[in-house]
């Protein structure tokens, strides 16, 4: 099995899980295993439209994460 990020919109991708053939190098039978989401560092604003991230909110949102991760731990 391989995972493949497939785009579906500008700055947008979905996740599919496809069986893989060693040799040939082929996927087939890929399934969507998630919706289509903006990629990393992008934030959702409009009608399927992400826009990137300013870096200040991205740092902002990367503290978040560690402080819910550090709370989950204590």
């Amino acid at each position: 099995m391989v995972y493949v990020q497939r785009s579906c919109g500008e700055n947008m991708v979905y996740t599919e899980q496809c069986g893989y053939h060693p040799i040939s190098g082929y996927r087939k039978n890929c399934q969507e295993i998630t919706k289509c989401a903006c990629e990393s560092g992008y934030f959702f604003i409009e009608d399927g439209l992400c826009s990137k991230m300013p870096t200040k909110a991205l740092h902002l949102v990367l503290l978040a994460k560690q402080a819910k991760i550090a709370t989950r731990i204590l």
